[in-house]
């Protein structure tokens, strides 16, 4: 029986981004060792802070990045005991223009506060049981101090712990089901509780808590969270991954799920709202970073996928001033990470009336993974050229289907899988400068 890997492509479509906005610069930053950027900010000058790790001055460190508008490194800092290894994981903006950062010490969860040129002002350190922890998420709370979220090494407890305005512990809560347990985001609610984003049993399991931690209640989602932002309608919005593909999950404040959508790739790394009421996700899509811009509702608007010769994954997205975004994370070339930037221009709507091909790239895959077949159909609305491509997951064409000039009309392509492995392969459609590529499974 035939097996059917269905992609639907529709331009000219009313009241929506008609593709990726065009990529202003891109930038890596690093040495000879592995180094990772896990967030990134933009500053009131225009510029942006990036907090990863990376191997400074024999160990790998906290590493902090300062860069102007376009990138350039102004100065960089590595913070903490730089004679251990040290990873940062979450950076946020404090009051008095400085920032808080979440990092992991040796067999402790640690916080650093820093002014606005990566002074530290304080470093603390909490916890060491149970083989450490790590300190994924942390942000200032209304009465000045600190809420850090933090998991177990042994991954069998997640850790809140509240502290004072000078990083003093004042009180300090586990959470765990029977299991491996993680956490990755941690919001304060309006009453000075808190939501927690975590995974246990490879499940997505939120927590709301009292302004103590005490839990009030829990929901668990099939999937898993690895990202959590409150939205404007007093809901949550986590990323993370469902059946390997890019998963947004829509909760209201009680964590009654409003809706559910995947996006192709394999997962998300970092969610955002964006001022238009949808939301901006990054993440990865084979051995390539993956940006996905969605509407209110999470459908998919336009997707970008970043491939050169390198494995690259996206880890934090950010809307800027300039209604673009910034996005980071780290590429590998010949195995070693280095830090990666990338800059996009904003988008360009229908509405606007500035673009005229314009695009909406939708996939639906039935069934995925597939034995031997594909066929492959696709509708246009206006003449375009278009190129539709098997890779395989090192990004080499496997097979070009289609290269060719198309009148507006509808189209469909055999693809057959003969001579190839069972794997991951990549089907890839391009057209003028917009770009998508999503997953194939085959199994023999």
């Amino acid at each position: 029986m035939k097996n059917l890997f269905m992609v639907f492509v529709i331009l000219g479509v009313q009241n929506v981004f008609a593709s990726a906005p065009d990529i202003l610069w891109t930038k890596h930053y690093g040495g000879q060792y592995n180094d990772q950027a896990n967030a990134i900010l933009q500053t009131t000058d225009g510029g942006y802070m990036v907090c990863g790790y990376g191997r400074v001055t024999g160990n790998t460190n906290v590493w902090l990045i300062k860069t102007d508008s376009t990138g350039d490194t102004l100065w960089t800092k590595a913070l903490g005991d730089t004679t251990v290894y040290a990873v940062g994981y979450s950076i946020q903006p404090t009051t008095g223009n400085g920032y808080i950062i979440s990092y992991s010490k040796s067999s402790h969860i640690g916080l650093i506060k820093i002014d606005s040129a990566g002074n530290e002002e304080w470093n603390k350190l909490y916890l060491s049981i149970n083989g450490g922890g790590v300190a994924v998420n942390a942000k200032q709370t209304m009465d000045g101090g600190y809420i850090v979220f933090s998991n177990l090494t042994s991954g069998t407890a997640t850790v809140l712990i509240k502290t004072d305005s000078n990083g003093d512990t004042l009180w300090t809560k586990t959470y765990a089901k029977s299991g491996s347990n993680y956490g990755f985001s941690v919001i304060q609610t309006a009453d000075s509780g808190y939501v927690l984003c975590s995974k246990a049993n490879n499940s997505l399991w939120v927590i709301r808590t009292n302004i103590s931690g005490d839990t009030l209640w829990t929901k668990t989602f099939p999937g898993t969270g690895y990202n959590m932002q409150k939205t404007t309608d007093g809901g949550y919005i986590i990323g993370g991954g469902l059946n390997n593909d890019v998963w947004l999950l829509k909760i209201d404040d009680n964590g009654n799920e409003q809706w559910s959508n995947t996006l192709g790739g394999n997962y998300a790394n970092s969610v955002q709202q964006t001022k238009d009421g949808g939301y901006i996700v990054c993440g990865i899509n084979g051995p390539d970073g993956y940006l996905v811009k969605t509407d209110t509702a999470g459908t998919m608007q336009w997707s970008h996928t970043f491939n050169d010769t390198a494995q690259n994954e996206w880890t934090s997205v950010q809307q800027t001033k300039d209604n673009g975004y910034v996005v980071c994370g780290f590429r590998a070339p010949h195995g070693v990470r280095d830090v990666l930037l990338m800059k996009t221009g904003a988008e360009v709507s229908v509405e606007e009336g500035k673009q005229s091909n314009l695009i909406f790239f939708k996939i639906k895959i039935s069934p995925n993974p597939f034995f031997q077949q594909a066929v492959i159909n696709y509708q246009l609305s206006k003449e375009s050229h278009i190129l539709l491509t098997i890779c395989d997951i090192t990004g080499r064409t496997i097979k070009t289907l289609v290269n060719e000039e198309k009148e507006a009309g509808s189209y469909s392509v055999d693809f057959n899988a003969k001579g190839l492995s069972t794997g991951i392969y990549f089907v890839q459609f391009k057209t003028g400068t917009y770009q998508s590529r999503q997953k194939l499974i085959l199994i023999k």
